[in-house]
């Protein structure tokens, strides 16, 4: 695994040799950064993209993960809230944001969240799923149920 890591990481390096302003490369850079903990290179390669372009979703979720997982859950909740201000339609955005709501108890506000998504994505069962789960777990047993019902009764696809 340890290799595989190291040559992606080389390949990506090269590939920001050619070209600096490589954004997914630099944010798939930073993402191998952080599975071995280098933390602080993995911060920098991620302020680099989003310095260049802000609405870089990649670049941002990872950055919000991060700080999740590291215990700095106000500033993953500004970096979010501010990327789904400038980008109100991105369910990815409002997923992140609910599952940090969820690491640190505020489930009422994940519910929220995930049913703005869904309201967005109606046709997304995952989502349906999730808002029934983020329901539950708010005591919103009937909801939950409603919407469970209501997944079950849509079209089946099959990725």
């Amino acid at each position: 695994m340890l290799k595989r890591q190291a040559d992606a990481q080389t390949s990506l390096l090269t590939a920001l040799a050619l070209n600096e302003n490589h954004d997914d490369a630099r944010a798939t850079l930073a993402k191998c950064l952080l599975t071995t903990k280098n933390y602080s290179g993995a911060q920098a390669h991620l302020r680099k993209v989003l310095e260049r372009n802000p609405n870089h979703v990649e670049a941002i979720m990872t950055l919000a993960s991060h700080y999740t997982e590291t215990d700095q859950t106000e500033k993953a909740e500004y970096l979010l809230l501010a990327a789904i201000a400038r980008r109100p339609l991105n369910c990815e955005l409002r997923v992140t944001l609910a599952n940090t709501y969820n690491q640190i108890g505020k489930y009422e506000r994940a519910a929220e969240i995930l049913a703005t998504a869904s309201a967005i994505h109606p046709e997304d069962l995952t989502l349906k799923c999730a808002l029934s789960l983020a329901m539950a777990a708010t005591n919103r047993y009937d909801s939950a149920l409603k919407i469970l019902k209501q997944a079950s009764r849509a079209p089946k696809r099959l990725a």
